[in-house]
């Protein structure tokens, strides 16, 4: 009698942790398809400012490459204003290393920017 009984519990038991792993699956599942499908998140017209530094300073050198081709100092400098406090430190930075572009081309930014 008591080995039907151990047998009753313990498939009651497997049973139940059975329905509480299916019920997690099936919230995360839930969770997954409404965070991802039904509501998904949108960044609409972020400021640059709240950007990793690292995409900062790819804003910077976009900047910097859309005043060598339109040569527009009042466009160029709210541009450069969209960064921030972070901003001086990210032109000196691009100063330090020109990677592809021109330094005679940031130095030019600089100087209007800093007018």
């Amino acid at each position: 009698m008591q080995t039907e009984d151990f047998k009753d519990r313990s498939a009651l038991i497997i049973l139940a942790i059975f329905f509480a792993v299916m019920a997690l699956l099936l919230g995360v599942a839930v969770g997954l398809a409404l965070g991802w499908l039904v509501f998904p998140v949108e960044w609409v017209d972020m400021p640059p400012n709240s950007l990793a530094n690292v995409y900062q300073e790819d804003h910077l050198r976009m900047a910097i490459d859309s005043y060598a081709l339109n040569d527009d100092c009042a466009f160029a400098v709210q541009r450069y204003k969209t960064l921030g406090e972070s901003g001086p430190s990210l032109l000196e930075g691009v100063i330090a290393d020109s990677g592809e572009q021109k330094i005679d081309t940031i130095t030019a930014f600089a100087q209007c920017v800093k007018d």
